[in-house]
């Protein structure tokens, strides 16, 4: 927005992609969503628009716990979701015994590029 020489008015936000549709639908403005949020049968009350290239690539965010010993499990699908981190730092991150110094995740345009050997 800056870089155009804008001004948002945030009235609100929400992380929940239901919650930011009734916003929509109760008229308190726009709302931002991934595309596989918005369903052609369940939102077709709504008018869906393509974001415009200036907005950045989406962030997904992993939540977890902080007061329990998080299981080899979730520690699996976090890995699972975002390679790039190394699952000894992850848990010595989660248990409080290291800064989180993550690597860049590779952008969408990188994992949509076709696999040539």
């Amino acid at each position: 927005f800056a870089a155009a020489g804008l001004e948002p008015q945030l009235a609100m936000t929400a992380r929940d992609a239901d919650l930011i549709k009734t916003y929509v639908r109760a008229g308190l403005g726009v709302g931002l969503l991934a595309e596989m949020a918005v369903g052609a049968r369940e939102d077709e009350d709504l008018l869906a628009l393509a974001a415009p290239a200036e907005l950045p690539e989406c962030i997904s965010w992993a939540v977890l716990p902080r007061a329990r010993v998080s299981r080899d499990y979730a520690l699996e699908l976090i890995h699972a979701l975002a390679p790039q981190l190394d699952l000894r730092d992850l848990r010595r991150v989660l248990e409080g015994n290291q800064e989180a110094d993550w690597a860049l995740p590779p952008s969408w345009v990188e994992l949509s590029q076709p696999i040539t050997q």
